[in-house]
C-alpha cells in the first residue's frame, strides 16, 4: 500500500487524528502571521525625568532645592542649581540626574518615590512662612515697637525688624552696634543702624564734633540740624543724607572701603538671598555727652511709594544728590516728608537719651 493511500485511509478512520492535526497547523499559522509582542520597557526609563524635573538634590544643606524658584534672590552668595537635562531617548540611561539611577538589583517602579521625598524636605524650610520671604532657619532675633540696647529705649518704624550684624564696642566706653532690617518678600525695604555706650572710663573719652556741623562741612547732606556740637563735652544733632548701595554688592572684596558692621549685614542679606534698592534715604540722629553716647540711622527706600532711581555708576550721580535733586521734584517732596517725620521723632529720640542717664 502506498503511502498516500495509508494517510487517506487514516484521514477517514481517526477522527482525533485529524483534529489534532488540523489545530497543529491552525495554532501555527496563527504563530506566524501574529506573533506576540517583545515588551523592552522602554519607556519607563523615559517618564522618569518628567516625573522629577522640577526637584533636584542640593548636596550643601541636604535637602531639595525647587529648581525653578524665584531668582528674586539672584545676588545672593549661592546659584541656585541647573536642572537636571531630560533624556532625549530610553537607551541614554547617563542622561538621568545621578540622584535618579537605580541600582540594577531595584525594582523598575522604585525612583518614582522621588517626588514624595523631594515635598518632605522642602516642608522642613518654607520661606512662605514668613512675610520676609526668608527661610526661618536663617531668621536670628526680629524686633518691632522699641527696643532696647545699652538701656537706651530706640523707636522702630513700623514693621517687623530683624537683626543683621551686631558687634560690641570695648575700652573707654562699654559699646553696642546693631544693624536691623525690614524683609518684605525679600526684598529691603529699611535699615535701622544703632550705636549706644556708656563712659568707663573719662579720662579716656575724648571724641570729635560732627564733620557736618562743622563750618563748611555737610556738602553731601540734604538738611542739617544742628543744636550742640562741642567737642569732648555734647554733640546733639540731626541730619538728612543718602546712601549709595552699589558698593556693598562687593561686601566680600576687602580692599572697598564698607563699615565693618555694614558690610556684615551686607553679606547677611546675600546669604538670606535678599535684593536692595541703589538708593536710600537717610536720617542720622545723634546725641553724645561725657557719660555716654547714642546715634542711630534711619534708611528708608523711596521704591515703597513708587520713586524710582536713575541707574548711576557713583554717589555723586544719583538723583539724590544734593547738587542734583533739585531737577527732581517728587523725590524732594519724599526728602521733606522724611524730614518731617524726622522733626517729630527727635524730641522722642532726646528724651529717651536723657532717660538712660538717669537709669
Amino acid at each position: 500500500m502506498k503511502l498516500s493511500q495509508a494517510l487517506a485511509n487514516l484521514w477517514r478512520r481517526a477522527r482525533w487524528w485529524r483534529f489534532c492535526l488540523l489545530s497543529a497547523i491552525t495554532l501555527t499559522l496563527i504563530f506566524v502571521l501574529f506573533p506576540p509582542e517583545r515588551g523592552t520597557d522602554t519607556g519607563s526609563l523615559a517618564a522618569l525625568p518628567a516625573d522629577v524635573r522640577y526637584a533636584v538634590p542640593n548636596p550643601a544643606s541636604g535637602t531639595v532645592a525647587v529648581a525653578h524658584a524665584s531668582a528674586a534672590g539672584a545676588k545672593a552668595a549661592v546659584a541656585p542649581p541647573a536642572p537636571s537635562p531630560a533624556p532625549t531617548t530610553a537607551a541614554a540611561p547617563t542622561a538621568k540626574p545621578a540622584a535618579l539611577v537605580k541600582p540594577a538589583t531595584a525594582p523598575a517602579a522604585a525612583p518614582q518615590t522621588q517626588p514624595q521625598v523631594a515635598q518632605i524636605a522642602m516642608a522642613n524650610v518654607s520661606p512662605a512662612d514668613t512675610l520676609s520671604g526668608v527661610d526661618p532657619t536663617q531668621i536670628s532675633r526680629t524686633a518691632h515697637g522699641v527696643i532696647v540696647v545699652k538701656g537706651f529705649s530706640i523707636q522702630l518704624p513700623p514693621g517687623e525688624w530683624m537683626t543683621l550684624s551686631h558687634g560690641e564696642v570695648k575700652g573707654a566706653v562699654s559699646g553696642e552696634k546693631l544693624i536691623l532690617g525690614r524683609i518684605e518678600h525679600k526684598k529691603l525695604l529699611g535699615l535701622v543702624e544703632i550705636s549706644a555706650g556708656r563712659t568707663l572710663d573719662l579720662s579716656k573719652n575724648d571724641f570729635t564734633g560732627l564733620e557736618a556741623c562743622a563750618p563748611g562741612g555737610g556738602q553731601d547732606k540734604l538738611s542739617i540740624h544742628c543744636e550742640v556740637n562741642t567737642p569732648n563735652v555734647a554733640i546733639s544733632a540731626w541730619l538728612i543724607g543718602h546712601m549709595f548701595t552699589p558698593p556693598l554688592a562687593q561686601w566680600a572684596n576687602k580692599s572697598i572701603k564698607i563699615d565693618p558692621m555694614m558690610r556684615a549685614a551686607a553679606g547677611d542679606l546675600a546669604a538670606k538671598g535678599v535684593t536692595y534698592d541703589q538708593d536710600y534715604v537717610q536720617v542720622n540722629f545723634a546725641r553724645r555727652e561725657t557719660w555716654g553716647y547714642l546715634q542711630v540711622f534711619y534708611y528708608f527706600d523711596p521704591s515703597t511709594e513708587g520713586i524710582a532711581s536713575s541707574n548711576a555708576m557713583s554717589f555723586g550721580d544719583t538723583d539724590w544728590a544734593v547738587d542734583r535733586i533739585k531737577h527732581f521734584p517728587e523725590k524732594q517732596a519724599y526728602v521733606e516728608k522724611i524730614e518731617g517725620w524726622a522733626s517729630k521723632q527727635w524730641p522722642d529720640f532726646k528724651r529717651a537719651f536723657d532717660e538712660a542717664e538717669k537709669g
